[in-house]
């Protein structure tokens, strides 16, 4: 007797071919945006400037001067309440600006493409300590070209822009951009 070897069907041969592309395809989508080739135009320049007023997380009525952080590292998070990956990188950046508070180190929050209502709900319901500012018209996020929500933007001590990421960021990958810009300004 001899073994006789058993063969696939072919519409098993386009199930197995079906369901490999399917995981490169899942698994294209999460690790490219890790290695994004194309790096901003804004890194390197001066940060634009801005005064925004407070939302949450600081004297009520009070603006917020980006030149007033002059000597810290400063990470902008734009975020709008409707964002589904804003809702999920919250409690990451939260995480971090609490490591960082007080170690030369400002996390602001930059609340737009949204109403001051939703915003503010957002900032309580996700239980957000720094201080989050609100860009009504966009006008902040303009200068920064931000065009995908969250985006976050690191700026140096010397407030030069080091990095610019228009995605999700986990806390490993935050806080190398934070240790990163925080080199930049003691070389």
């Amino acid at each position: 007797m001899t073994a006789r070897a058993k063969t696939a069907t072919p519409g098993q041969a386009v199930a197995v071919i079906g369901g490999v592309l399917a995981l490169a395809a899942v698994l294209g989508l999460s690790i490219l945006p890790l290695f994004n080739p194309t790096k901003s135009k804004l890194v390197g320049l001066p940060a634009a400037g801005f005064a925004l007023p407070v939302l949450a997380g600081g004297e009520p009525g009070s603006r917020v001067r980006l030149a007033d952080l002059r000597g810290k590292v400063v990470v902008l998070d734009f975020w709008a309440s409707w964002c589904a990956p804003c809702r999920a990188e919250a409690p990451i950046v939260d995480l971090v600006a609490r490591r960082h508070e007080g170690k030369g180190v400002v996390v602001l929050g930059v609340a737009t493409s949204d109403e001051q209502a939703p915003a503010l709900q957002f900032v309580s319901s996700h239980g957000i300590r720094y201080t989050t500012v609100f860009d009504e018209g966009d006008h902040v996020a303009n200068a920064f070209q931000v065009r995908e929500l969250p985006t976050l933007v690191v700026i140096d001590a010397a407030g030069i822009v080091t990095a610019v990421r228009p995605r999700m960021v986990h806390e490993e990958e935050l806080e190398d951009l934070i240790k990163a810009a925080t080199k930049v300004a003691g070389s």
